[in-house]
């Protein structure tokens, strides 16, 4: 099996540059093998990651208008703060996952979610846990790009290249 690329262990935000989140989840998959809570946050159904990405320590929630159980509305970016928020004092230690961050911006805008991602930045720093986020660049505008990757650091995925 290939290695995979070692993650900042200093907690925040760590963007994936990639048009398909797979190094994000194998990333992810390797915090869980460690037996690290995670949060998996994602654009797809929980059981289909479930099934294509197995973690044993992974709670899953779902992207999706409608709200409650192991949904979260992508347009109420206030719930998704919260629903981390808990899983940050739950689970020290723990990791994050945000898969649908390129959907998060249609839903709300790309200064809501800027603005979404530096508040959980520094929630993070607190607890000194990482969040994976993959996105695709090419739906960023030059000048959106570059304020994410002064913000946050970003490391390329296979696909992206």
């Amino acid at each position: 099996m290939e290695s995979l690329l070692q993650v900042p262990a200093t907690g925040g935000i760590v963007l994936v540059d990639e048009r398909k989140p797979d190094l994000s989840y194998r990333l992810l998959q390797e915090q869980s093998k460690a037996r690290r809570p995670v949060l998996c946050v994602t654009r797809e159904p929980p059981e289909r990651i479930s099934r294509r990405y197995p973690m044993e320590t992974a709670a899953h929630v779902w992207l999706i208008t409608g709200n409650g159980g192991r949904c979260v509305n992508p347009s109420n970016l206030a719930a998704l703060r919260a629903l981390i928020a808990r899983f940050l004092e739950r689970n020290r230690g723990g990791a994050v996952l945000i898969d649908g961050i390129e959907l998060l911006m249609i839903m709300n805008s790309y200064e809501d979610v800027r603005k979404f991602l530096c508040a959980l930045q520094s929630s993070l720093l607190r607890a000194n846990m990482e969040c994976l986020i993959p996105i695709d660049t090419r739906t960023l505008t030059a000048k959106e790009l570059l304020e994410m990757r002064t913000a946050f650091p970003m490391v390329r995925g296979a696909a992206s290249e």
